[in-house]
């Protein structure tokens, strides 16, 4: 049972980091295409916070900034990124359910 808790724990660190680095990728990718300047700065505080503060931060800065037609390959790893993060966020959900059932069971 203590495997159980300890490999749900690290699952659930797993997708967090994983997803953390793709909000990470899909707002630096943002941040070039519109001009920002510092894009991976942006990108650092969107992905980082428990809040979503650095997600709001990065969204009142780029309301100042027009959007640009993306590249098909920007938009395919912008894309390729947000499939990644269903992913992530699939994962965690599993992982908690497991880790409940777990918990119950004991």
């Amino acid at each position: 049972m203590l495997l159980y808790i300890l490999l749900t724990i690290g699952i659930i660190c797993f997708a967090s980091f994983y997803m953390a680095y793709q909000i990470f990728q899909i707002v630096l990718i943002d941040a070039q295409a519109r001009g920002i300047e510092r894009p991976r700065f942006w990108a650092w505080l969107a992905a980082g916070g428990q809040h979503a503060e650095g997600i709001l931060l990065y969204l009142f800065k780029r309301k100042n900034y027009l959007p640009k037609q993306l590249a098909p390959d920007q938009q395919e790893k912008i894309n390729l990124a947000k499939q990644n993060a269903k992913v992530s966020i699939l994962f965690m959900v599993l992982a908690v359910v497991i880790f409940l059932i777990t918990i119950l069971w004991t």
